[in-house]
């Protein structure tokens, strides 16, 4: 993978799920420059907020993880690695279902098909591009900067309710 990265000029980001970080503590050799393994320490550490990270970077590479939801405002490309897909249906299940139209983005299995995919991706940003905005447009019903004033509006007319 790291010859795939710099035959590329690709720099990966990997951010893990804080429960699996774990298992990676010392898997690692130390980062090169082409693959950097960040932690939610590294994050505070360096006063790093993910989601300004998140947009910087040109295409999101995911399993499960609900950040996608959140990453779909960018409408950048997303790659969807499902490798365990049946068993995580078995185990913990799915908020949305079919994975496949809730995941607007190509499905890669192994190893191969992910760095096809990535490429794809890299090369062609309107790759799947219909379906991300399909999808954002029922996820993300407002597109703009104002969420946080249109909570604090409703938990004040909830308050001023019990009154």
């Amino acid at each position: 993978f790291k010859d795939f990265l710099i035959s590329n000029d690709i720099v990966f980001i990997c951010k893990l799920h804080p429960f699996e970080e774990k298992l990676f503590v010392g898997k690692f050799s130390g980062n090169h420059n082409r693959f950097l393994l960040i932690s939610n320490k590294t994050l505070v550490e360096n006063d790093i907020d993910l989601y300004r990270l998140i947009g910087s970077v040109d295409l999101l590479i995911t399993d499960y993880s609900s950040v996608y939801f959140d990453y779909l405002l960018l409408n950048k490309p997303m790659v969807f690695t499902p490798t365990d897909l049946e068993e995580y249906e078995k185990k913990r299940g799915f908020l949305l279902e079919p994975y496949g139209f809730w995941t607007p983005g190509p499905k890669a299995t192994n190893q191969q098909q992910l760095q096809d995919e990535i490429l794809r991706s890299l090369e062609d940003p309107d790759y799947y591009r219909k379906e991300r905005e399909t999808i954002n447009n029922i996820i993300n019903h407002y597109k703009d900067d104002r969420s946080c004033e249109r909570v604090t509006q409703l938990i004040m007319e909830k308050l001023n309710r019990k009154k």
